[in-house]
């Protein structure tokens, strides 16, 4: 990582004698689409009936949770050559209501109910990468990208079943699980444990008073090391409890050989290298200028990161600008988050912008605050000597 960095100063050292631009973009984000602001916070810790009843209420059939965290440098040549470092870090999962309903309640309450608690995902990434990009037609733009992997976990259930017999006498469980992870430590977080690449695919034309923006990025992989754990669970299990003949002749060998039985049903873990997809991202923005005193222009857009966004999300805004500054406000939804509002305002000076933005813009209302979002952009253009 350091080494990126070192390289990346001394390309820049040798360019800003020319016009171009060099540009920090950062943003950390964490959603969810179950529960807003005002019940998170009225929980003091001790979940009675009542909070949990209200906690079920407020959940669909299937929810999400949602962090995203990125960081980017970047150098822009006149000429439309650019390089980049960056680093992504992104945590998702996606539950049902009949998994939070066991875990709030255990199974003595739900005798005799047939409980689905599939499909259930959770994942975590963390990469860096260094990317060179270039235009190749007056219109389409193209990135290549050099991958070092830092951490992975994935955790998939396509099948799980569980039911509990209306007298209590048995449990029966279906269950289909794939798990991978790299190691778990967050010592370094920049350490190395996988490596990848992965290419971008880039459209812009602006013509008049329209923008038009496609772009398809992250197509590519990461190859994980031989450290990397995979686990394996396709079982199906009827637990009938414990039999004892005599109370007085209880043991920990009788809990053991129960355990055993349960761990009999799990194949053993197996360290080996694995070959994972990036998850793509699909974006298109379409923007038209309006001739008006209030408003510059209006856009819409959209994103949908495959095997993530159970649909896409999609935005619009309107545009204000003045002679120096721009501020934006619009409404989005779909994706891992709950509707909301959004905001973003820039300030520019002779040869440096500013800009603040946020998907999560419903301060004032806590029934309506989903999450939490922050994003910075800092711009900077180096004009030719003499300029």
């Amino acid at each position: 990582m350091s080494r990126f960095i070192f390289i990346l100063l001394l390309g820049f050292q040798s360019v800003f004698a020319q016009e171009s631009k060099f540009s920090y973009q950062g943003e950390m984000g964490l959603f969810n689409t179950a529960f807003n602001s005002k019940t998170i916070l009225n929980n003091n810790g001790f979940l009675d009936a009542s909070h949990k009843t209200h906690l079920l209420q407020q959940l669909e059939s299937e929810n999400h949770l949602f962090f995203q965290g990125e960081n980017s440098l970047r150098y822009t040549n006149k000429k439309g050559w650019n390089i980049a470092l960056q680093h992504k870090q992104l945590a998702y999962s996606s539950y049902t209501k009949d998994l939070a309903q066991l875990a709030l309640y255990g199974n003595a309450t739900l005798t005799g109910k047939n409980l689905s608690l599939a499909p259930f995902n959770t994942s975590y990434y963390s990469y860096s990468e260094l990317a060179i990009g270039f235009f190749f037609h007056k219109y389409f733009h193209l990135t290549t990208s050099a991958i070092i992997g830092h951490q992975f976990a994935s955790i998939q259930a396509n099948t799980a079943e569980f039911y509990t017999a209306d007298n209590g006498s048995y449990i029966d469980y279906d269950l289909s699980l794939e798990v991978h992870y790299t190691d778990a430590s967050f010592a370094n977080i920049f350490e190395k444990r996988g490596l990848g690449a992965a290419l971008g695919l880039y459209y812009e034309q602006e013509k008049e008073d329209i923008l038009i923006r496609l772009s398809a990025s992250n197509i590519g992989f990461i190859s994980w090391d031989k450290g990397c754990t995979h686990i394996h669970i396709d079982t199906a299990y009827n637990f009938e409890g414990i039999v004892l003949d005599d109370l007085l002749n209880f043991n920990q060998d009788i809990i053991e050989n129960e355990i055993d039985a349960l761990e009999g049903q799990i194949n053993s873990p197996i360290q080996e290298s694995y070959t994972w997809k990036i998850p793509v991202l699909l974006r298109g923005y379409y923007e038209k200028k309006l001739h008006s005193n209030h408003f510059s222009a209006v856009s819409f857009g959209a994103e949908h990161r495959l095997g993530i966004y159970p649909s896409p999300r999609l935005y619009a805004d309107l545009h204000h600008e003045r002679k120096k500054s721009h501020c934006s406000f619009g409404y989005h939804f779909g994706g891992m988050e709950r509707a909301g509002v959004q905001l973003s305002y820039a300030v520019q000076f002779k040869q440096t912008e500013f800009r603040l933005f946020t998907r999560q813009a419903n301060l004032f209302l806590p029934e309506e605050i989903y999450g939490l979002h922050i994003g910075i952009g800092i711009k900077k253009v180096f004009l030719p000597k003499g300029n």
